[in-house]
């Protein structure tokens, strides 16, 4: 991930497993969230972009129901008051 002033590239972070497919700025600018094509939130310090946490969100399919394609996160926000984080998920 690349960050940028208006001008100029400002950071650069470490090299991601997977594309980033989604990222959102927690409201206090203190952190940012990313969703990866391999279905991992991964939360940036915005500071530095060091990793802080990541949790795999990938899902079994259901009963019955054969795996179809990948899964991704394609939107993530984090709440107003910056506690949680809500993310659309492609896939089952």
């Amino acid at each position: 991930m690349r960050l940028w002033d208006m001008n100029k590239m400002i950071q650069v972070s470490e090299a991601f497993e997977d594309d980033i497919t989604s990222l959102s700025w927690s409201p206090d600018g203190k952190l940012i969230a990313c969703g990866d094509r391999e279905s991992k939130v991964i939360v940036l310090d915005a500071k530095n972009l060091a990793v802080i946490d990541q949790k795999s969100t990938r899902v079994a399919p259901k009963q019955n129901q054969k795996q179809t394609g990948t899964q991704w996160i394609e939107d993530i926000k984090f709440s107003p008051d910056g506690k949680h984080i809500a993310f659309g998920h492609h896939g089952y």
